[in-house]
């Protein structure tokens, strides 16, 4: 691992004073205050062979959220995509095709889109 670039003047320096802190064991002495088990840390540990690990079952709070996040998200996109969908097959009924035929389905979309009556007169509104 290169910390300086090849030819650096910084770079003898840094490699000289490292040097000089690990002959005279300072570096030694920074590793162990720094990284040795400390009493603090061991003091919880059991001597018991098993230990919780975690598993599936650990996370079923968290599934049970995702999971009715996801279906509460699909059923508004379904109601919304229904609904847009019945707008649009609205919009595209053709009246007086319905109206020729005596078709009661499209009678009955078009009576809220048009003032159409049951009977297939135009009431005006």
């Amino acid at each position: 691992m290169q910390v300086f670039q090849k030819g650096s003047p910084i770079a003898k320096d840094f490699s000289r004073a490292i040097l000089q802190f690990s002959e005279n064991e300072f570096l030694l002495s920074l590793e162990k205050e720094w990284f040795s088990p400390s009493l603090e840390c061991s003091a919880g540990v059991t001597n018991s062979s098993t230990t919780d690990s975690l598993s599936i079952r650990s996370f079923w709070g968290l599934y049970i959220i995702s999971g009715a996040t996801s279906t509460l998200c699909f059923l508004f996109f379904s109601m919304h995509l229904l609904k847009k969908y019945y707008r649009h097959r609205v919009d595209n009924v053709d009246e007086s095709q319905c109206l020729d035929q005596g078709n009661s389905s499209c009678q009955i979309l078009l009576s809220g889109k048009c003032g159409f009556s049951s009977t297939g007169s135009f009431s005006s509104s």
